[in-house]
């Protein structure tokens, strides 16, 4: 694992961790669950947090350009290795709409953008502030080094969870996959002691979610009919296709604007209901927003 040059004060860095999991999770509830914003603009905000969260850390504790480029071949093994194992998993998942994968600049901001930002935010920060934490402590080396090891882990799970309960359809069992996935990547930048691991892998492991249809959060939601002037609420996992483009196909009729800046739609399982209608079994006031 890298070494700072500077001697670490386990009390700063305990609050530098305190402040990646509450950031981790206000960043995603706050700009998704209250402000609605859609994905494009949230990932600026999201890589603008991460980029923030780790200069002022690395800043703090002293790495600078080794921290990047130490052992950056390993990084590299890391990443194609940790992130093919996750893109065959997720290759195992019913592909979601037509074939071809992101292209252009979809590819580069939901791809490259988008998963460096988490791969750092998530998998790199808690494991690195955690480790270094306790090799200060003198858990370093022998099985206090494994120890340390296992706790880094541990902090970034807690990191992935906490910043996935701040979207919305994350708040149930659907949080596994997520979990699973992103500690798959912690546990390769643990092992290859270069962010490049988490980061390169976290990437291959969008495109490959892309590539399949799967949509990237923050997700398209729906209510019940009756209940459009509300917030939604446990939404039903619904993977509907968020964009613009995607809603002629869908074959939903328009009505009133909600106040969550997206399109609303009734919508039965056998067909339309007209505007006034009884809803019946089966009908959903859909929220399609238009975050991609």
């Amino acid at each position: 694992m890298f070494e700072s040059r500077t001697a670490i004060e386990w009390g700063g860095a305990v609050l530098w961790l305190v402040g990646v999991i509450g950031g981790s999770f206000l960043v995603s509830w706050l700009l998704t669950d209250v402000l609605h914003l859609r994905r494009a603009p949230y990932v600026a905000w999201l890589a603008l947090f991460t980029g923030t969260m780790t200069a002022g850390y690395l800043a703090w504790s002293g790495g600078g350009a080794a921290f990047w480029v130490e052992g950056w071949t390993w990084g590299l093994l890391g990443a194609v290795l940790a992130g093919s194992f996750l893109s065959l998993m997720v290759s195992r998942i019913p592909r979601q709409r037509g074939p071809g994968g992101p292209s252009g600049i979809a590819a580069l901001w939901e791809g490259v953008v988008y998963g460096s930002a988490e791969g750092l935010l998530l998998s790199v920060l808690p494991v690195v502030i955690t480790w270094q934490m306790l090799a200060s402590l003198g858990w370093n080396g022998g099985w206090a080094g494994v120890a340390a090891g296992g706790a880094a882990v541990a902090a970034s799970v807690v990191v992935i969870v906490a910043h996935h309960l701040g979207y919305r359809q994350y708040r149930g069992p659907a949080i596994a996959s997520p979990v699973v996935g992103c500690a798959v990547l912690s546990v390769a930048y643990l092992v290859t002691a270069n962010p490049i691991a988490a980061m390169g892998g976290h990437i291959i492991l969008h495109l490959s979610m892309q590539g399949r249809g799967l949509e990237l959060p923050p997700h398209a939601t729906e209510v019940p009919i009756g209940e459009a002037g509300g917030r939604p609420h446990d939404p039903r996992e619904r993977r509907v296709m968020a964009g613009w483009n995607r809603l002629v196909p869908l074959l939903l009729e328009p009505v009133d604007a909600s106040p969550h800046d997206a399109r609303c739609v009734r919508r039965d399982r056998g067909g339309r209901l007209g505007h006034g209608e009884k809803r019946e079994p089966g009908a959903y006031l859909q929220v399609v927003d238009f975050r991609a």
